[in-house]
């Protein structure tokens, strides 16, 4: 069987936890056999935005000494290289999402959510004061 030799690309893709309506550009080098496989490792690299149906912006073949520099272009990135990443000196690099619609709920599933809650906490409260009854019960053979 022949193995295909595997090519370099750059995969450029949305990243950051830095909110659902912005975004933040890497390019990433991947070697892969085509494109459609490079695409895929690129959007598996940690602090891509998995849940972005177009988390990938765009993939490219390029020559060895064009993924290199991009190699270390991306050891040295200041987004790459941070610990925490939604740190402050990341903001002039933000990029809005262009199709985000933030999601608007309707006050009556707010009052819905809050009226099982209020009605799971009462029973909870209720478990647990006939446990504490039955504990005392047994414990001193009291009735209560």
């Amino acid at each position: 069987m022949i193995q295909k030799k595997k090519g370099y690309f750059l995969v450029c893709c949305k990243c950051g936890h830095v909110g659902r309506s912005n975004f933040i550009r890497l390019i990433f080098p991947v070697k892969a056999l085509n494109a459609r496989e490079a695409a895929v490792l690129g959007r598996q690299r940690p602090g891509v935005k998995h849940d972005h149906p177009d988390a990938v912006l765009w993939v490219r073949e390029v020559e060895k000494a064009e993924f290199l520099a991009a190699v270390s272009k991306l050891k040295n990135d200041i987004y790459w290289k941070s610990a925490r990443r939604n740190q402050g000196h990341l903001i002039d690099r933000l990029e809005a999402e262009p199709d985000y619609q933030p999601v608007i709920k309707a006050v009556s599933d707010e009052k819905a959510r809050k009226s099982v809650s209020r009605y799971f906490r009462l029973n909870k409260n209720k478990v647990i004061e006939d446990e504490i009854r039955v504990f005392i019960a047994k414990e001193y053979r009291m009735a209560v």
